[in-house]
């Protein structure tokens, strides 16, 4: 129903829903019940606004506290779900400098990727390019099909810079 709301009204309503949350029990089933309204409120804000809601998520403190770090990293990650859906790269380096949000982002953005262009992409971030090709080895990795194409795809470039690093990590959680 979130994704019906009006765009005029999603401050409103999001406001409504924090000042709930203050006053609900801690791990009460209201409790999940309003984080899971926040979540979907904040993926509908980053459909329209991704950099505002990614702004806003941000400005939430980190805290010692493990029920207010869970929100906030879940948050984040409806905002950079609904921002991936449409600009992954923009939804990534938004997020892959921050030190709370951007293993994060990391780990969402090569869940985007395949086999078949998880070169190219990779080569996008020549900053962070072993970084990312190796957090999508370790995903491919658990999954036979992927894992294979991957292998299959780095025998294809045995001079592609990382390939090493890259059928290490490929190996290693097999």
């Amino acid at each position: 129903m979130v994704w019906r709301l009006p765009e005029s009204g999603l401050d409103g309503f999001r406001e409504q829903v924090r000042e709930k949350l203050a006053s609900v029990p801690s791990g009460s089933m209201e409790l999940r019940r309003l984080e899971e309204i926040e979540s979907a409120l904040y993926f509908r804000w980053a459909e329209i606004d991704p950099p505002a809601a990614l702004a806003d998520v941000s400005a939430i403190p980190k805290s010692l506290d493990f029920e207010i770090d869970a929100r906030r990293e879940n948050l984040l990650k409806s905002v950079l779900a609904a921002w991936m859906r449409t600009e992954p790269d923009a939804a990534y380096t938004s997020v892959k400098d921050h030190k709370d949000f951007g293993h994060i982002g990391r780990d969402m953005l090569v869940q985007t990727w395949t086999p078949e262009n998880v070169f190219e992409n990779a080569s996008r971030f020549p900053d962070n390019h072993r970084d990312l090709l190796g957090w999508y080895c370790v995903a491919a990795a658990k999954k036979e099909e992927h894992r294979n194409a991957m292998l299959a795809a780095l025998e294809a470039q045995p001079d592609m810079k990382d390939g090493d690093w890259a059928k290490f990590l490929l190996f290693r959680e097999w």
